[in-house]
């Protein structure tokens, strides 16, 4: 019972029942009696009286019910100021060491303009045009139709999602998705979807303290090219996505796509082993490069990186996880004087000097190796690497320079 209220519905319900009647007629006595335990009840603290038949007892329990709920309700306490909300822990990362090491590479906290939101491609060009230091937009809900260039300038925050998207659908080597040419600390987050687009998805040139968390996929070149034609790069990258490369094989070819095609795609002699998930020159200390190949690439490397130079102090931290890398290099076509290069490896150190490189893992589907080292090699190491099946043996070759810790089989 929540009140007197609700008891005096209990008798009011009860009384009009024919039951009631017949009890009353029947038992005059304790009528009487429970009559007035029930008047006693309405006007304040009353003793129970014990009656006989059980309808009778039905009565007085309800009673007693009423009573019991007040007697026995407790004084409400004082009210107590409440303690100030915690701050919640960070969250220990779980997962596998790439995993771990994708979660807990977040954007650089810094203090941005007030957010401006976008929601078409006019808007978004017309802030371009004419951004400033710290600005902050939130783009979503439409698709950039071209190459979008952002040149020079100082940080700013793109926090899009992946219904903002970015797609050039015209074949040839200029027709990229997203272009970046010198731009300090810039920062898209929300994995922007950047697809068929007739070359690279993205492109980097001479980019310093940058940090992108892009999609890049179906795309006719490498899914991302960062180089250093405008000044060598430092940054960070996480890239994922994959079946990059759709212009690279020639007519006749296997995997050849005459809406993509373009001769100069793919710069090797062996066509289709020089387009990759993602190619990269010439980092500099303190950048980290993390490929998640969630979709089957099936042309070139997952990372292939050329001149990488971190120090002891400040490594390059690179971290490779993919499905498929199915590109085989003797079941597509060799070059015209029959020469086969390299392809499908999960990380391609290829060419010139590379120092102080930390690849925390290497974790792949299917691949011809975890590492195809081209060059020279010091303090470079692998710390985890699996690979659920690989063409070539050995997956992890033996290299002067390079280090293997946890991974398997050994070396």
């Amino acid at each position: 019972m929540s009140g007197l209220t609700d008891y005096q519905k209990f008798v009011e319900d009860m009384s009009a029942s024919s039951y009631f009647k017949s009890w009353k007629k029947a038992n005059p006595k304790e009528f009487a009696t429970w009559a007035e335990f029930d008047k006693a009840v309405q006007a304040g603290p009353a003793t129970p009286p014990t009656l006989v038949t059980r309808f009778g007892r039905g009565l007085v329990d309800g009673g007693v019910i009423y009573l019991n709920a007040y007697e026995t309700e407790p004084t409400p306490p004082e009210p107590v100021p409440p303690e100030p909300t915690p701050v919640p822990p960070t969250p220990t990362p779980s997962g596998t060491p790439f995993q771990k090491l994708w979660d807990a590479t977040t954007p650089p906290q810094k203090s941005w303009n007030n957010a401006l939101t976008i929601t078409s491609q006019s808007a978004f060009q017309t802030w371009l045009n004419a951004r400033k230091a710290n600005d902050h937009v939130i783009v979503k809900g439409f698709t950039y139709q071209g190459r979008c260039e952002i040149r020079g300038g100082s940080a700013f925050w793109i926090e899009a999602d992946p219904t903002f998207q970015i797609t050039n659908p015209v074949k040839g080597t200029v027709n990229f998705g997203l272009w970046m040419i010198n731009v300090n600390g810039g920062v898209v987050t929300g994995f922007p979807r950047i697809h068929d687009c007739g070359n690279q998805g993205f492109r980097a040139e001479g980019c310093r303290g940058i940090f992108v968390e892009l999609d890049c996929f179906d795309n006719g070149g490498n899914g991302v090219l960062v180089n250093d034609y405008n000044g060598r790069p430092l940054g960070t990258y996480k890239i994922r996505g994959g079946n990059n490369g759709r212009g690279c094989m020639p007519p006749g070819s296997p995997g050849y796509e005459a809406a993509w095609y373009d001769p100069n795609i793919d710069p090797h002699a062996q066509k289709g082993t020089g387009t990759h998930f993602m190619n990269s020159w010439a980092f500099d200390p303190g950048s980290i490069v993390l490929c998640d190949v969630t979709r089957e690439q099936k042309f070139g490397a997952g990372l292939e990186s050329t001149d990488y130079k971190g120090t002891a102090a400040q490594p390059i931290i690179v971290g490779v996880r993919a499905t498929s890398l199915s590109c085989d290099v003797n079941a597509i076509p060799p070059s015209p004087s029959g020469g086969r290069q390299a392809a499908g490896n999960a990380w391609q150190p290829w060419g010139d000097a590379h120092t102080y490189v930390q690849v925390k893992s290497i974790e792949v589907g299917g691949c011809a190796r975890g590492v195809e080292p081209l060059g020279s090699f010091s303090n470079c190491v692998i710390e985890y690497g699996r690979i659920a099946s690989a063409r070539l043996s050995p997956r992890w070759p033996a290299y002067g320079g390079i280090t293997y810790q946890d991974v398997s089989p050994k070396p």
